[in-house]
């Protein structure tokens, strides 16, 4: 499975003055390799009518030409067992040469760009984060990493719970001292299970956590185990630890993309209601694209489907949709053909969060795109309030 440490050591390249083809190709097409071999051959027909407006070099020409011819054959010969999806980095003349195996479908796309085309990827990583999922019965438990379509067993404990205990009721002396023993030994391996999962999320650097499997073990879990894992726990599963892995994957899948898909549209509530205050945010591509040179923006939200040729600064972190010189520099802007994906490509090394958002009717009333801010500039020229732009609040009127 790709990390972020990948995609960020892929944003770090530096190629120099050939470009670098990408290539996202779905392998969900059965059993029939022809299919994404034709599918393939059809994307390259496509970028080789397009490269004549590129004014690239003889030089920059044949290696792009080596990238097709490579690609075609990897495809050919690509071992698709477990991958749904595979990505493509080449520039040959660079000597540049990755690929990594999907277990989520992508867009199919080709892209000669003079870097690494990234934003499938970073739409992957915000959407799955890395989840623990921990299945608890009296007798053991399986702790598994889920992360971008994949699930990886990381820890197997064997417990000594008696199965025969009964949590409350009325029962005598002898019964109730039967009952008090078990339940130490219940909590006994409920805590070594929160310090599995502690030392687990320290090591795979995981965000999230799902329970599941005995009521009473999950019940314990939540009660004993300390605030900060508390706070990463998005839900339960009715799930134990026999369960088959594939229906493990799915449904903390399920839980996975909701609690991403909720945590998306909280911060674009607080975008929108920042930028309409005249506060720490401001809506629309151009504002956001200033606010992200001059180094204000924390986080980026925008719609994935949202792409806009545009201006790019070599010298600085300048971005624009129009113009030819940078406002931030003054240094000579260059043509890209996409400057949300440009603007993506940067944030890694800027620190600056970018989340997919699909549709918000908020973002899309401020174009589909917007930021959250580490500070205000003393200039107003980041743009106008929401409202000012005739931008509606959530849930309120848009201005007259």
């Amino acid at each position: 499975m790709i990390t972020r440490e990948q995609v960020e050591m892929l944003a770090r390249l530096r190629i120099g003055e050939f470009p670098v083809t990408t290539l996202f190709l779905n392998l969900d097409r059965g059993s029939d390799k022809r299919k994404s071999e034709i599918l393939i051959k059809d994307l390259i027909k496509q970028q080789r009518a397009a490269l004549p407006a590129r004014d690239l070099s003889a030089d920059q020409l044949h290696s792009v030409e080596r990238d097709f011819e490579a690609m075609l054959q990897f495809v050919h010969n690509f071992d698709r067992k477990g991958s749904r999806a595979v990505a493509v980095f080449s520039s040959s003349s660079a000597g540049l040469w990755q690929f990594y195996g999907l277990a989520r479908p992508v867009r199919d796309r080709l892209v000669v760009d003079t870097h690494p085309h990234l934003r499938p990827l970073f739409d992957l990583l915000h959407q799955f984060r890395r989840c623990l999922v921990l299945l608890m019965a009296r007798d053991h438990s399986v702790l598994y990493l889920a992360h971008l379509g994949e699930l990886q067993r990381v820890e197997e404990r064997q417990g000594d719970v008696p199965p025969e205990l009964r949590v409350g009721g009325f029962a005598g002396s002898e019964e109730r001292r039967i009952e008090r023993h078990g339940l130490d030994r219940l909590h006994h391996f409920v805590r070594q299970l929160i310090e599995v999962t502690l030392a687990e999320v320290k090591a795979k650097d995981a965000e999230l956590l799902v329970i599941g499997g005995a009521p009473e073990m999950a019940a314990a879990f939540e009660a004993d185990a300390p605030r900060g894992l508390r706070d990463q726990l998005i839900g339960r599963l009715s799930l134990g630890p026999e369960s088959p892995p594939a229906e493990v994957l799915a449904r903390a899948g399920e839980l996975i993309l909701a609690h991403a898909r909720k945590q998306a549209a909280q911060v674009v509530e607080e975008v929108i209601k920042e930028a309409n205050a005249g506060g720490m945010g401001v809506a629309g591509v151009a504002p956001t694209l200033r606010a992200f040179g001059h180094g204000q923006a924390a986080i980026v939200v925008v719609s994935p489907r949202l792409v806009r040729p545009g201006r790019a600064c070599g010298a600085c972190s300048g971005l624009a949709i129009e113009g030819d010189i940078c406002p931030m520099c003054g240094a000579e802007l260059v043509q890209v053909p996409d400057v949300i994906e440009e603007l993506i490509y940067r944030a890694l090394s800027h620190s600056v969060e970018v989340v997919d958002v699909e549709g918000h009717p908020g973002l899309e009333a401020a174009g589909g795109m917007a930021a959250l801010l580490r500070y205000r500039r003393p200039s107003p020229a980041l743009g106008l309030p929401l409202a000012a732009a005739g931008v509606p609040e959530p849930g309120g009127r848009s201005g007259s």
